[in-house]
Parts: structure tokens; C-alpha cells; sequence
């Protein structure tokens, strides 16, 4: 029998029928088939449909269910692989062990599905998602045929990463065969040479970046033949090369793009040689090996060194110049990662600022904007390293203050106001995500800040926060904002509350504040243009609810909304609450798939559920929970 994960869609569950006799080119232990139209025995009666028809069906089925119904033979690998047409997962990880070969799927919701081939146990394929451990039957496919169907049917492009550290007691060179393409090959100080060559001689061509943290070569000549093959990204650790009697002769060969040697040690007569060999001084032999260069890092006397041009001359120290590009040496500590000196850099100049805005991707995944009494604060989780903290202070606009990661530094300003530091940060870090987050009572202008950001996921304005700047930051930011939290009302009458509650909000959230100065009340509830409101400490009636539960049902409420949230006053009788709705108890199943959805914000376990279905067929769910001496209360409505 299949054994499906608790999670798998009803869909694929309502296909698999018991019982039936079993075609050829499926195991017996799946009991899963599909027959031709005539028959009509099948426990998969959709695959009798057209394959048109059948393509909408594959797209609502979950990544995993579609992963699991390629494995039962070669018809369902076809199925699977021609009716996907989207993916929905972030990458693919492929590591090489001991005893077993491991793929890790991470999928959008960040949730990741392992899979773990063991060679000795070849019957079986072992599991893990959502945290736990299952089976899967194995049909007699190979390894690399497992591998192989996963990314046929997930439709990789290519593989994030490929991680080779450990001696396999199993042959694993026809799994490189399969592979398409490589983000990055990362060889370990486990790794066995003869793996590691055999997967360096296959995969480099497809291959954009290789981390090697012992070369694993046998004598100069292998190494040399390595080292001048095309390679977008070269970077070594942990070895210093000496035994190839590595020289600077070497960065002269070196066909790779970037190049980053940690433990390789070059004197500062070497790299000046370098740097007039770039310059176009010197043998025409060695200039014309250094024509895809564009990066180097290696080690000398403990500081990095990186090419970057027109550095204001406070902060550089110029060793070396390519009029070409009229480049510069930018100095900077050790270990400093490149986002941060992306940063740094855009904020030199205008062209810098613009190379900055048009050649750096990805620098971060989100934004905290802080607006404090006498500065601006800006911090950034980088995708490459820890967090970048600016701080904008006006009262000495001449320095801007930098905290990376414990160390205090301070970069000097060139003339640049507030909100143009903000917009070129901004626009260097391309950052998909900004919280701005307003605490204080500035003793300066922030109003312009406002008219720099292009959007913000989260707008927070906390009690602390004057109501001035809060409505300011409400008139200009709602539009571009997709959720509110806010801590106290910053109104001044009940007009005013009024016309930013009917706004377009998407998701509006009040805390600690009982709006009772504006006689809160049921109609707000009516009135409320928002898709998502949570009212942490607004009271309302049980039979308040109830009566709006029942405008909802009626249609003659917030046509937009699709989660509620707030607090029940006195005893909870859930019969006060549920009168007249025509509701049903949950199901353990329900239960278990309202759960998995990540809806809730309030509680992750609930005393009572129910649904309530309009006559047009919309679905939504009541569920209630006690936590801290309070019930909660939430509304969803199904998609």
C-alpha cells in the first residue's frame, strides 16, 4: 500500500482505490494503475480524461503528491512531467554521504521535503517533511533515476547546491550524469579525491560556482589543468596551495572570473606586479590571460583587498590605478561582505550611486526603517554575512554612524541629505521587503522621507510615536502599504478615525488600544474596507459577532474581508456565539488542514471550531481559544 504523508491533498488521496489487479509496470505493493477509458476499473479514473484536461487537475495538486506519483512508473514519470507546468518550490539541494544520497527540497512557504536514497537498503525510500518520518516503496528505479525523476517533475532548471563530503561506500559518478546544471559545487575536506575529480571533470561545464576546501589533486599537472579551465566563480579554503608551488604566475593563467583563495598567501610586491599586469604593462602574454577577470580575494598581511573606482580620498587608500576605468583600491576590513561595500560604494557618487543601482542583485531580503528622536536608523539583514546598521543622525550630518556586526565605524557624508541616504540604499539593496517602524517624537523633518520609499510591507506606529508624524506617515505610506500595525489611534476625533478606516487597507492590526473614544461599535465592522483586521483588545458582545456572522452570510458586509480577529467580553457561550448560522463542528481532518494553513496569529490550538457556508457556496471558519484569561476569536474565509 502507498503510504502518503498526513498532509497530501485530498485529491491524490480520493484517486487510490484497493484492491485492483496489477499492470506490469507498476508494484504490486502500490495497487495504483492506470487502464484505458473501456475498462474503467482503474483507482485513477482522471487519467482516462484528455491530457488537456488533465493539466489543471496536476496544477492543484501538491508538489509533494505530484513527486510521489511520479515514482510508480514510467506512464506516471510522463504524467507528472508533461502536465506540470509551474513549479512551487525556492531551490534544490543534492548532498553525497556516507552511506546514502540526500536531496532537500525547499519549497516557497519555506517548508522543505527530504529525501534520502540508502544503497543498502534499496526497497525503500526514506522521507521527511513537516517533521516527520515516512516511507516510500521503491519500484527497482536506480539512484540516479530517483534523482532524475524529482528534477524532471519539480522542473529544476538547477541545482542551488551540490555537496560532496564524505568517502561513499556506493558508486555515485553515474548520478552526475543526470544532473543538468550546478549553482554551486562545494567539495569538503571529506570528500575522497577520486569522487571529487570525477565530479569536477562532469559538472564543471554546467557549473556557475565551485567551493573546494582541499584541492584534490595529485600533482601540479592535474592542478594546472583544473586551474585553467573556464570557471565563472573559483573559491579555495583552507588550503594555501603550496604544494603546487602556487605564485603569482598563477593568477596570471587563471581563467575564471572570480577568484577568492583564503589561505593563499601573496606578497605586496606580487600583487603590485598584478596590478600592472592588469594596467596592460608587462608581457601581452600575461594581460591577455586576464581578460574574463573581474574579481580577485586572496590574503596579504591581513587585509582585503577589492577593486572598486572613485573613492572619496577620506576613506582610501589608493595603491594602484587602471585609467581604463579609472579604478581604484577601496581598502576595507577582512571578511567584510560585498552588500555591505555595494552600500558604501553607492554612496560615493551619482555614477556610483547608478553602477550600484543597475549591477548589484539580492543584497538583502528585507529592510527595518526606524525613525528615532535625533536620527534615522536603517537596518539590514544581508544575504551575504550579518546585519548592516546606518544610523542618519542630524544634528552631524557630516558622518553617518555604522555598526557591522559589533564593530562602531563611520563613513563620511559627501553632502547627501537624509532621504537621498535613504533612496540610494533603497535602491542598492533592491530590497523586495521594508518595515518602517515609527517610535519617537523627532526633533527633525522626516516628512520627506516618506516621499522616497516606493513600498512598504509593514507601516509600524507605536505609542511612543507624536500624531502628527503617524497621520503624515498614514496620508502618504496607506497607498503603498500592504500591512498597519498600530499601537495607539493617532485621531484626533471620531471624523478622522472614520475616513482612515474605510480606506483601503490590506491587513489592518490595532493593539493595545480599546478605540472606545471613537464608540467603537459593530458598524465599524460594517463598514471596514480591509482584507485582513485584527482588534487584539477591542471588546465585542458575543451577540455582536453573532449578528455580524450573520451579515456576512447575508452579503451585506465587507465584501473584501477574509480574516477577523478579536476578543470576546464575560463568559463565552459558543451557542450565543453560533445562533442562527446553521454552523458545523469541525472535522479532525478540517481541523488538522485550517491548522497547516499558518493563519493564525493568535493561538496555534483551538478550543472549538465551526464552518458557516453562504447560499453562494463561500465557506468560512469560526474558531475560538482561551489564552491568557481571554477567548479570541477568529473569522476566516476560505479562498
Amino acid at each position: 500500500m502507498f503510504v502518503f504523508p498526513e498532509c497530501t491533498s485530498a485529491a491524490l488521496r480520493s484517486c487510490v482505490a484497493v484492491s485492483p489487479p496489477t499492470p506490469p509496470d507498476i508494484d504490486s505493493s502500490f495497487h495504483l494503475y492506470p487502464l484505458s477509458a473501456a475498462k474503467m476499473t482503474t483507482p485513477f479514473p482522471l487519467l482516462c480524461l484528455p491530457r488537456l484536461a488533465l493539466i489543471p487537475i496536476f496544477q492543484q495538486m501538491k508538489l509533494i503528491d505530484v513527486i510521489a506519483f511520479s515514482f510508480l512508473s514510467k506512464r506516471t514519470h510522463n504524467l507528472s512531467k508533461f502536465l506540470r507546468k509551474k513549479t512551487s518550490f525556492r531551490y534544490i539541494d543534492l548532498a553525497i554521504k556516507h552511506n546514502c544520497l540526500r536531496m532537500r527540497i525547499v519549497f516557497t512557504n519555506v517548508s522543505h521535503l527530504s529525501l534520502y536514497f540508502y544503497k543498502n537498503v534499496s526497497t525503500t525510500v526514506e522521507v521527511i517533511f513537516s517533521y516527520k518520518k515516512i516511507q516510500w516503496n521503491n519500484i527497482g528505479l536506480s539512484t540516479e533515476q530517483w534523482v532524475e525523476r524529482v528534477l524532471d517533475v519539480t522542473k529544476c532548471p538547477s541545482l542551488r547546491k551540490l555537496k560532496l563530503d564524505a568517502v561513499p561506500k556506493f558508486n555515485v559518478f553515474s548520478v552526475f550524469d543526470v544532473i543538468p546544471k550546478v549553482t554551486v559545487l562545494e567539495i569538503w575536506s571529506n570528500c575522497c579525491s577520486a569522487l571529487a575529480k570525477r565530479a569536477v571533470e562532469v559538472l564543471s561545464p554546467v557549473t556557475s560556482s565551485i567551493n573546494i576546501l582541499k584541492a584534490p589533486f595529485s600533482n601540479q599537472e592535474e592542478f594546472q589543468s583544473f586551474w585553467m579551465g573556464n570557471v565563472d566563480c573559483l573559491s579555495i579554503y583552507n588550503d594555501h596551495l603550496s604544494r603546487f608551488q602556487f605564485n603569482l604566475s598563477y593568477l596570471l593563467i587563471s581563467n575564471a572570473v572570480k577568484l577568492e583563495l583564503r589561505e593563499v598567501k601573496l606578497s605586496l610586491r606580487d600583487l603590485n606586479r598584478f596590478f600592472s599586469y592588469c594596467r596592460g604593462e608587462g608581457s601581452c602574454v600575461a594581460s591577455r590571460g586576464l581578460r574574463r577577470l573581474q574579481y580577485v580575494r586572496t590574503v596579504s598581511l591581513k587585509v582585503h583587498l577589492s577593486i572598486l573606482p572613485d573613492i572619496d580620498s577620506s576613506f582610501i587608500s589608493t595603491l594602484s590605478r587602471i585609467p581604463a576605468l579609472s579604478l581604484k583600491m577601496f581598502v576595507f576590513p577582512k571578511d567584510t561582505p560585498a552588500a555591505s561595500r555595494s552600500i558604501a560604494f553607492s554612496l560615493i557618487s551619482k555614477r556610483t550611486h547608478n553602477l550600484s543601482k543597475y549591477l548589484r542583485k539580492n543584497t538583502s531580503f528585507r529592510c527595518i526603517l526606524e525613525i528615532e528622536t535625533d536620527c534615522v536608523c536603517m537596518r539590514i539583514p544581508l544575504t551575504d554575512g550579518p546585519s548592516l546598521t546606518l544610523y542618519f543622525y542630524t544634528d552631524d550630518s557630516t558622518m553617518i554612524e555604522v555598526m557591522f556586526p559589533y564593530k562602531k565605524i563611520q563613513w563620511k557624508n559627501i553632502g547627501l541629505s537624509t532621504e537621498q541616504w535613504v533612496e540610494r540604499v533603497l535602491d542598492v539593496t533592491q530590497c523586495p521587503s521594508l518595515s518602517v517602524k515609527l517610535d519617537a517624537v523627532p526633533k527633525f523633518d522626516v516628512f520627506s522621507v516618506f516621499e522616497v520609499i516606493p513600498k512598504v510591507t509593514v507601516l509600524e506606529i507605536w505609542s511612543n510615536c507624536c500624531n502628527a508624524l503617524a497621520k503624515r506617515a498614514l496620508q502618504v505610506l496607506s497607498p503603498v502599504t500592504s500591512s498597519i500595525n498600530i499601537l495607539k489611534a493617532p485621531f484626533s476625533n471620531q471624523e478622522e478615525f472614520q475616513s482612515f478606516w474605510m480606506g483601503n487597507v490590506e491587513f489592518l492590526s490595532i493593539y493595545n488600544d480599546n478605540l472606545s473614544r471613537f464608540q467603537f461599535n459593530l458598524s465599524y465592522l460594517l463598514i471596514s474596507n480591509a482584507v485582513k483586521l485584527e482588534l487584539n483588545e477591542v471588546p465585542l458582545s458575543l451577540r455582536d459577532l453573532n449578528r455580524f456572522f450573520s451579515y456576512w452570510l447575508d452579503k451585506t458586509s465587507n465584501h473584501r474581508l477574509e480574516h477577523l480577529s478579536v476578543k470576546s467580553l464575560g463568559h463565552f457561550d459558543e451557542n450565543i456565539l453560533l445562533s442562527g448560522l446553521n454552523a458545523t463542528r469541525f472535522t479532525e481532518n478540517r481541523t488538522r488542514e485550517l491548522l497547516s494553513t499558518n493563519t493564525f496569529s493568535q493561538f496555534r490550538v483551538f478550543t472549538g471550531g465551526f464552518d458557516v457556508r453562504r447560499k453562494d457556496g463561500k465557506l468560512a471558519a469560526i474558531t475560538f481559544a482561551k489564552t491568557f484569561g481571554r477567548t479570541n476569536i477568529n473569522f476566516d474565509v476560505s479562498p
